[in-house]
């Protein structure tokens, strides 16, 4: 069986999982003859837990793709016992047929420590040892205004690994300009991984309105502000007789789903801190009446299930998926607004009562997205 290799997808966290979900299912069914196998760089799943997926999962953890592409670091540093066989990853490069990656982010200048930028890059430098052909499927890319050491090492070497993909797949606009100053090969506009996947899981319109919080806001405002944001959001929809439940996307986001739930008190509030798979996330989300989501990956699996949605957001990934959607009116953008300068009642008002024309206006959206699938623009040698 011929094999495509994918690098980037982990089960750190729902986004990444998603993605990883989401290219699994694209080869399946735009490469029936290839089987896709995941090399996890945060490796978390051990023998028995990998055999619970329908694919393969080569753990091959950071310390692992180091000791392999320079050997002499052996010397320094042991093997982690979560990582599979050397010798048995190495043949794994050597025959694969393709690798695709779906890092995101994996490459930036924004306060990322040298080892994980040189990290995003050595699975290029191991295809490209083997000549396997790789592929960056959607994600975010750059900036690359990297300073001193970082600067150098990118210069001699980075850039020359960036142009090794046949083809890359930018995820935004700023992303695609930062790729195409570094790169000589093709850099394609696409959507994110996700948008061009169909839920298995049937769309029904339920009664529930589903919170998605993220405690990255708090890098943007003060807690308490972002408790008090959620919990006037929540109140909002309680007042009107719904039903609220909330749902942690991320381990992380666990403290602040307690506090906010702490600060409401009602019958109609449902607090579920359970830590769901992607699949089971998607299939609440699809029986849901509305979303609100701070994660970005939450607001991507409302869209795919057709959900009127209203997303917190600061960061220009969440920018163009507004603008993707025609959604800019459903962002509440806290980069460029203080939570206090946020008229919450106008945005929650404003979803409810336009919850069937985003739907409609969802649904078009994605019928054109997929019929433009960057799939369609992938071609591998039979």
């Amino acid at each position: 069986m011929k094999t495509i290799l994918i690098i980037g997808g982990n089960f750190i966290n729902k986004g990444a999982e998603s993605m990883l979900i989401a290219t699994v299912d694209g080869i399946r069914k735009h490469f029936s003859d290839y089987d896709p196998v995941l090399v996890d760089l945060f490796p978390v799943k051990t023998g028995v837990e990998k055999e619970n997926y329908d694919f393969r999962i080569v753990n091959m953890h950071v310390r692992t793709l180091f000791r392999i592409s320079f050997p002499f670091l052996k010397i320094f540093f042991g093997r982690k016992t979560i990582s599979d066989d050397e010798n048995t990853i190495k043949r794994l490069f050597r025959k694969a047929d393709a690798l695709f990656d779906i890092s995101g982010y994996g490459l930036s200048s924004h306060n990322q420590p040298l080892l994980w930028s040189v990290a995003y890059l050595l699975p290029f430098h191991l295809a490209r040892k083997s000549r396997v052909p790789v592929w960056l499927l959607p994600q975010s890319f750059g900036p690359f205004n990297f300073r001193g050491i970082k600067k150098l090492l990118f210069r001699w070497w980075g850039q020359d690994l960036l142009n090794y993909p046949t083809l890359a797949f930018a995820r935004e606009p700023e992303s695609m300009e930062a790729l195409q100053s570094v790169r000589k090969n093709p850099v394609l506009l696409s959507s994110d991984i996700v948008l061009h996947r169909e839920p298995k899981s049937g769309i029904q319109a339920g009664r529930e309105v589903i919170v998605i919080p993220n405690r990255q806001l708090f890098n943007f405002a003060e807690p308490d502000k972002v408790v008090g944001l959620f919990t006037e959001l929540i109140h909002c929809f309680l007042e009107k007789s719904m039903v609220v439940r909330i749902v942690r996307h991320s381990r992380d986001d666990e403290e602040l789903c307690r506090r906010i739930s702490a600060s409401v008190s009602h019958n109609s509030l449902i607090v579920d801190n359970s830590d769901y798979s992607v699949e089971a996330l998607v299939e609440i989300i699809s029986k849901a009446r509305m979303v609100v989501s701070a994660r970005y990956h939450g607001a991507v699996h409302a869209l795919i299930c057709h959900k009127p949605l209203l997303i917190i957001g600061w960061a220009g990934k969440y920018r163009h998926l507004v603008q993707l959607f025609d959604l800019r009116h459903h962002l509440m953008d806290l980069q460029h607004h203080e939570i206090e300068d946020i008229d919450v009642n106008k945005f929650a008002s404003g979803l409810i009562a336009e919850k069937e024309i985003l739907s409609e206006k969802i649904t078009d959206c994605l019928d054109q997205i997929r019929r433009d699938s960057f799939w369609n623009q992938i071609v591998l040698k039979s």
